[in-house]
């Protein structure tokens, strides 16, 4: 790497992150949960394991950092602020679940906001 770039790429930074991370959260799992004596390796957590992993946690960790680099920040937060209205939607959608009235009010303070930015850089503009 030469001197003045940006650093490594986000797909670099990646698997050292999730490392790291691992430190940290195998002993905070421990003392919450105590010890695992056994697994029950069963083919529903081997897929979860590798969903969770490489898909959910570190490809979108990677798409999040690509995609930040090329648009504005305004955008970037406007779009993050979709992901728990997307999860949430989707755990309603398609596992039955119910939405609070505080989940409720958070969607619509959440929507509101989004609404509000544009509406202001609109005007500015």
């Amino acid at each position: 790497m030469s001197v003045g770039t940006a650093g490594p790429p986000p797909l670099a930074a990646c698997a050292w992150e999730m490392a790291l991370a691992s430190l940290v959260l195998i002993p905070v799992a421990w003392a919450v949960d105590g010890p695992r004596t056994t697994i029950d390796w069963t083919p529903e957590l081997v897929l979860l394991i590798l969903y969770f992993g490489p898909v959910a946690t570190s490809f979108c960790f990677v798409v999040s950092a690509e995609v930040g680099r090329r648009i504005s920040v305004f955008a970037m937060s406007n779009l993050t602020l979709g992901v728990p209205i997307i999860g949430t939607s989707a755990s309603v959608a398609f596992l039955g679940e119910r939405l609070s009235l505080g989940s409720l009010a958070g969607f619509l303070l959440i929507i509101s906001g989004v609404v509000i930015a544009a509406w202001a850089v609109k005007r500015k503009a």
